[in-house]
């Protein structure tokens, strides 16, 4: 039996949530991964930056954020570097300079992970 029961969520950001011959009745308050990127591209182009670097998690739910900003980005002045990590790492802290490498001279950085791994590589960095 199926019923009806609209599903609102917070912060589900998958793509694959936006199919509405799939899930109907479920709607967000966060956007999809996928609008990010011109949002991204848009306030880089607007401030004049040219270099970002993307620290990414690699989960599923994360990598697709990082193509479609390259996609969107592809025929601009705008440099993207990448760095990623796997979940399983551990003590991100003293591994910074691997996640970083040689992005010194990067003032933008995009963190695309889970909250508890961001605020490691965040308290790390401001450490530096």
């Amino acid at each position: 039996m199926y019923i009806c029961i609209s599903q609102i969520s917070y912060s589900s950001a998958l793509a694959a949530l936006s199919d509405r011959s799939r899930f109907r009745n479920y709607f967000r308050t966060f956007p999809s991964f996928e609008d990010l990127a011109p949002a991204i591209a848009s306030l880089m182009r607007h401030f004049n930056w040219s270099r970002i670097a993307f620290i990414t998690q690699e989960e599923n739910l994360f990598t697709k954020a990082l193509s479609d900003f390259r996609t969107e980005v592809k025929d601009t002045n705008i440099t993207v570097i990448d760095r990623s990590f796997k979940t399983q790492q551990t003590d991100l802290g003293r591994n910074i300079r691997d996640i970083f490498g040689q992005s010194d001279d990067y003032r933008i950085f995009f963190l695309n992970m889970y909250s508890d791994k961001g605020r490691e590589i965040i308290c790390e960095a401001a450490k530096r």
